[in-house]
């Protein structure tokens, strides 16, 4: 997937507050939402591009309002451990390609550690799986945002690097069971399934190979009624993996 930009130096938590001026507004402008909220210009400006990416804001111009899931969290008094606040960040973790099949891919090929004996995902983790989501390199602030993203879903918690530990997110009890609901609602990029299949051929287990074994002797038609050797093969290819019509060939070879 080519994406122009990912969300970076947004924080989950200023969009709550900036989702809560404009219900209260019905549309504000860029500039009125830097009146009104307390942080640094760039934070906001980046956070506004993160809100509408992500699906809470709809921007027209300089001007923002509200889209349904975006009204959702603004009714929200708090913002940590809300649970409107934690379906809606999932919700816009599902629909955000990137972020889904970043963690997707992570959870799939069991890409977590253990850090100071807490299960967690390190950043570096997080970093690669996102530059094959978006056929991009990524940057380290543009993989903080989808942390504290998941941190803002409840899916674990942000836990800035020190003393040669990785920033990293340490995962939640219901990691899993949402990731679980992803895998089972989305799928991957479809030459990475190609790819994982063909994996999968190749490493198939003895019974297949052993099918493939009887299957080229009774392929084999040898007449040798003349000085001549007539061999009349009809091999049905349906259903084979490459690895398994090479066996065959092999084995005819052998026969004869």
């Amino acid at each position: 997937m080519q994406i122009e930009e990912l969300p970076y130096r947004a924080k989950p938590e200023i969009l709550h507050r900036i989702c809560k001026l404009t219900r209260a507004r019905d549309i504000v402008t860029k500039g009125e939402v830097y009146d009104n909220i307390e942080e640094n210009e760039k934070t906001i400006r980046r956070t506004l591009a993160y809100a509408v990416q992500l699906g809470f804001l709809e921007q027209d111009g300089e001007a923002f309002e509200l889209t349904s899931r975006g009204a959702g969290i603004s009714y929200a008094n708090s913002f940590s451990g809300n649970e409107a606040v934690i379906e809606s960040f999932r919700e816009a973790i599902a629909e955000f390609q990137p972020y889904r099949e970043a963690l997707m891919r992570t959870y799939l090929e069991d890409q977590q550690t253990t850090i100071k004996d807490i299960p967690a995902i390190p950043q570096s983790v997080l970093k690669r799986n996102l530059s094959i989501s978006t056929d991009n390199d990524v940057e380290d602030r543009e993989v903080n945002v989808l942390i504290k993203t998941a941190e803002a879903a409840s899916l674990g918690e942000y836990r800035a690097g020190r003393r040669g530990y990785e920033t990293r997110l340490v995962i939640s009890d219901g990691y899993g069971e949402y990731l679980d609901e992803l895998v089972e609602q989305y799928d991957l990029p479809k030459e990475e399934r190609n790819s994982q299949l063909s994996d999968e051929s190749v490493t198939g287990d003895e019974n297949t190979v052993e099918q493939s074994k009887e299957e080229a002797e009774d392929l084999v038609d040898v007449d040798i009624s003349s000085n001549q050797l007539q061999l009349s093969l009809e091999i049905p290819l349906q259903n084979k993996s490459p690895n398994e019509v090479a066996e065959i060939v092999k084995q005819i070879q052998d026969i004869v």
